[in-house]
C-alpha cells in the first residue's frame, strides 16, 4: 500500500505540475502540489505507524528494517581504554540500540575474539573468557547476531560497559561496584 501510495503521490505531484505549466493553470499546479505531497506524507505516517504496531507487538525486525535501523544509527570513533580496537585505535563504529541493548560489529574485538563454527570467545585482559554463541539472525535479547555478512555482539554480554563524550564511545570494563549484589546461579 505504501509503494502504491508513494507511486501515486509522486505521479500526482509530476504530472499535475507539468499540465498546470503546459496550461498556465495555477490552480492545477497548487492541487497537484497539494495532493501529492498529502499522499506522500500519509505513505510515511503508514510505515511509521506499521513500525510504531511492530515494536508493541514484539513481531521481529525485518532485515529491511534492521536496514534502516542501522543506517539511522550514529557512528562513533571507539576508545578501548584497557584493550585495543580492531583495526587502529580510534576506529569508528555503528551503534546499534535494539530492544534496549546496546550493539557493536564484533569485528571492533578481533584481537580478543577467536572463533569456532557459531561459537565465538571474548578473551579480554585480565577477565574470564566469555562465550557466545552466534545466531543467525536479530531477535530481542541476541547476544550475538549475523546480519548482511557482519556479526552484532551485545556489549553487556561481553562486560562492558560504555559511555558516550561527543563523538566517542568510551568501553570500559564494570566497576566491583556494578557487580555488588550479582549472583550466578
Amino acid at each position: 500500500m505504501n509503494i502504491l501510495m508513494n507511486i501515486a503521490g509522486t505521479l500526482i505531484l509530476v504530472v499535475g505540475i507539468l499540465l498546470g505549466l503546459a496550461d498556465g493553470n495555477l490552480i492545477v499546479i497548487a492541487l497537484s502540489v497539494i495532493g501529492g505531497f498529502m499522499l506522500l506524507g500519509m505513505s510515511k505516517i503508514i510505515e511509521l505507524m506499521e513500525q510504531i504496531n511492530e515494536r508493541m507487538l514484539h513481531v521481529p525486525y525485518t532485515r529491511d528494517h534492521l536496514r534502516s535501523i542501522l543506517q539511522a544509527s550514529p557512528d562513533y570513533v571507539i576508545e578501548g581504554g584497557d584493550f585495543e580496537i580492531y583495526p587502529e585505535p580510534q576506529s569508528t563504529y555503528t551503534l546499534l540500540n535494539l530492544d534496549g541493548e546496546t550493539y557493536i560489529r564484533a569485528r571492533a574485538f578481533r584481537k580478543y575474539m577467536s572463533q569456532r563454527d557459531e561459537e565465538y570467545t571474548f578473551s579480554f585482559p585480565d577477565r574470564q573468557p566469555v562465550v557466545l554463541n552466534r545466531a543467525s539472525r536479530y531477535h530481542p535479547g541476541a547476544e550475538l547476531f549475523a546480519y548482511e555478512d557482519q556479526v552484532y555482539v551485545m556489549l553487556g554480554a561481553i562486560g562492558l560497559r560504555y559511555r558516550i563524550s561527543g563523538h566517542r564511545l568510551i568501553l570500559e570494563k564494570p566497576t566491583e561496584a556494578d557487580t555488588m549484589g550479582e549472583e550466578k546461579l
